[in-house]
C-alpha cells in the first residue's frame, strides 16, 4: 500500500527544498535499528526485506564517527521497486519532469515521518580519498559520518556530499561509463538519487555509472537527496525555552516546531516513537551479513583514481562548514602565530588546529588564497611543524604556482624541507605528466582549450592579456603549458 504524501516547497539558506510528510503505507524504504550488542548502536538502510547498508556506532555518542559498510545490493530488491529509481531520476534530469512529480513514486514507499528533498552536488568518494563504489566492502570508520559533527554546530547547515554505493561493484562497466560520457558531451544532464544515512554520507540509490562519468569528465555530479527530518535541537541559551526542544533538523535545514503544521508535528512525534516495519526480523538477520568482496578485485583507471584524490575530503568539508569566514587580517594573524584578534578567537585556541582548518577552508573555497597562504607557511621557519600537512594538501591541486613552490623546495638546501621533499618530487613528475597529457589532448582535438588552461593567477602578467579573442587566450595558455613541460 502506498503512503499518503503531502509536500510544501520552501526555501532555506542553502536553497530550495521540499518539506515532505509521509504517513501510512507499507514503508519499504528507510532506516531501522538493528542493534544486537548492548552498549552499541547499529542502524540499517533497507529496501523491502533487504538489508543494504549498516551504520554502526561503537557506543551511543552522537559525535562519534560511524562505521559504514555494504551488506547487500539494490539489485536484490527488484520485486519491490522494479526500475523505480532510474525511472524517477531520468524523469527529472533528462525528461524535464517537475521535481516533486519525478520523485513522488519514491516518496510513497518511504517509512512514515518527515523528510526533506533537495538537489545538490555530491562527490563519488568516501571522504578519505577513495573511489566510492568499491570502498565499503569492509567495515571501517569514516571521518565526517557522526550524527552530530562537533565543530559544525547545530546552527550550521550543509548538504551531505559523500556517497555510499548500493550496487555491486561487479556492475562497474567501462563501456557503460563511456556511453554516459558521450551523453555528457552532447549536453545531457546526468544525475542520481541518494538517501541520507549519517553525517556527510548518503546511500546512492541510482547513478553509479553517471557519477563515474561525471568524475572522469570533471563535471559536477548532482543528486536528488532525500533526508529524514528526524533529529531535534534543544535550546541551550539562557531564556524561557532553555532546555526545551525547539526545532526539528537534518543536515540541510533546521525548522522550528512553530513552523510545522499540527499534522506534521504529530507525525514527527509518532514516527520517532514507533514505526512498524513489515519485514523487520528478516532485515535484522540479513544485517549481520557482509557483501561479497570477490568482485572488488578490479583494476581502476589511474586517471579515475587521480581524479578521486583531487576531490574534497571530509576534513576539508568539515572545515568549510565550521569556519564562517577568513579575512586577510585573520590569515595575517595566523601566520604571525596568533589565534585571536581583539580578544576574539579566529578559529581555535589551538594554533596547529587553526592552521589545519584554515588550509582546508581555503582549499575548498578559494584556491588562489589557499596557494598564497601555504606559500607563506612554507616560507616561515617557525611553522615547520605544519609543513608535512600543508604539502599533503597541496599535492592534489594541479597548478603552475604550486609546481613552482615544489620546484623551489626540491632545489633548496634548507633542511627544514627534508620532510616534504619526497612529496615535492612526486608532484613535479605528476604535474609534468598531467600538463603534457592535456596539451596532447588539445592538439589531437580530444579536448577544448579549457583543459589546458591555468587560472589567470597562474600566468605571468607579461604573458597573459585580458584583451583579444578566446582563441588568443587559448593559444597563450597552450604556450605556457608547453613551457612547463620543457622546464
Amino acid at each position: 500500500m502506498k503512503a499518503n504524501v503531502s509536500i510544501e516547497s520552501l526555501r532555506a539558506p542553502l536553497g530550495e527544498f521540499l518539506l515532505i510528510n509521509v504517513s501510512g503505507g507499507d514503508g519499504i524504504i528507510g532506516i531501522c535499528d538493528t542493534t544486537i550488542r548492548k552498549g552499541t548502536e547499529r542502524k540499517t538502510f533497507f529496501v523491502g526485506s533487504e538489508s543494504i547498508i549498516n551504520i554502526f556506532n561503537n557506543g551511543k555518542n552522537p559525535e562519534s564517527n560511524r562505521q559504514i559498510w555494504q551488506t547487500s545490493t539494490i539489485e536484490k530488491c527488484k520485486q519491490y521497486i522494479g526500475n523505480l529509481f532510474p525511472t524517477c531520476c531520468d524523469a527529472y534530469f533528462l525528461d524535464g519532469v517537475s521535481f516533486f512529480k519525478a520523485i513522488m513514486p519514491i516518496l510513497e514507499l518511504l517509512t512514515p515521518g518527515l523528510y526533506v528533498a533537495h538537489i545538490d552536488k555530491v562527490y563519488p568518494t568516501d571522504g578519505s580519498g577513495n573511489y566510492f563504489w568499491n570502498a565499503y566492502a569492509v567495515k571501517h570508520e569514516l571521518n565526517g559520518s557522526a550524527e552530530r559533527i562537533p565543530i559544525v554546530d547545530d546552527k550550521r547547515d550543509y548538504s551531505p556530499m559523500f556517497l555510499v554505493p548500493t550496487k555491486n561493484f561487479s556492475d562497474y562497466n567501462e563501456k557503460k561509463i563511456d556511453s554516459a560520457i558521450t551523453k555528457l558531451r552532447k549536453g545531457k544532464r546526468l544525475g542520481g538519487i541518494a538517501y541520507h544515512l549519517s553525517g556527510m554520507f548518503s546511500a546512492l540509490l541510482y547513478g553509479h555509472t553517471n557519477a563515474t562519468a561525471c568524475l572522469q569528465e570533471g563535471t559536477d555530479f548532482n543528486c536528488i537527496i532525500i533526508e529524514p527530518l528526524n533529529k531535534v535541537i534543544v535550546d541551550r541559551n539562557d531564556g524561557p525555552t532553555k532546555g526545551r526542544v525547539v526545532a526539528v533538523s537534518c543536515p540541510f535545514v533546521k525548522i522550528p516546531f512553530v513552523d510545522l503544521s499540527p499534522k506534521m508535528t504529530e507525525n514527527f512525534l509518532l514516527s520517532r516513537k514507533d514505526v512498524n516495519i513489515q519485514d523487520y526480523d528478516i532485515i535484522k538477520t540479513r544485517a549481520d551479513k557482509m557483501i561479497s568482496g570477490t568482485s572488488y578485485v578490479k583494476r581502476l583507471p589511474n586517471e579515475l583514481l587521480t581524479s578521486v584524490e583531487a576531490l574534497p575530503d571530509a576534513d576539508m568539508m568539515i572545515s568549510a562548514h565550521a569556519v564562517s569566514e577568513l579575512t586577510d587580517e585573520h590569515l595575517a594573524a595566523l601566520l604571525s602565530g596568533q589565534t585571536k584578534i581583539d580578544g576574539e578567537v579566529i578559529i581555535s585556541t589551538n594554533y596547529y588546529e587553526s592552521i589545519v582548518y584554515a588550509c582546508n577552508y581555503l582549499q575548498y573555497t578559494d584556491k588562489s588564497r589557499f596557494i598564497d597562504f601555504v606559500k607563506a607557511i612554507l616560507e616561515n621557519p617557525d611553522l615547520v611543524a605544519t609543513y608535512s600537512y600543508v604539502a599533503g594538501r597541496m599535492k592534489y591541486i594541479m597548478d603552475a604556482r604550486i609546481n613552482e613552490i615544489f620546484k623551489n623546495i626540491v632545489e633548496s638546501e634548507n633542511t627544514d624541507y627534508e620532510s616534504v621533499k619526497a612529496i615535492a618530487e612526486a608532484y613535479l613528475k605528476t604535474f609534468a605528466e598531467y600538463t603534457e597529457k592535456n596539451v596532447n589532448k588539445f592538439l589531437s582535438g580530444d579536448a577544448t582549450f579549457e583543459d589546458t588552461m591555468f587560472d589567470n593567477d597562474d600566468i605571468e602578467p607579461d604573458t597573459y592579456h585580458t584583451s583579444g579573442s578566446n582563441n588568443d587566450r587559448s593559444f597563450s595558455s597552450l604556450a605556457i603549458a608547453k613551457q612547463v613541460i620543457k622546464k
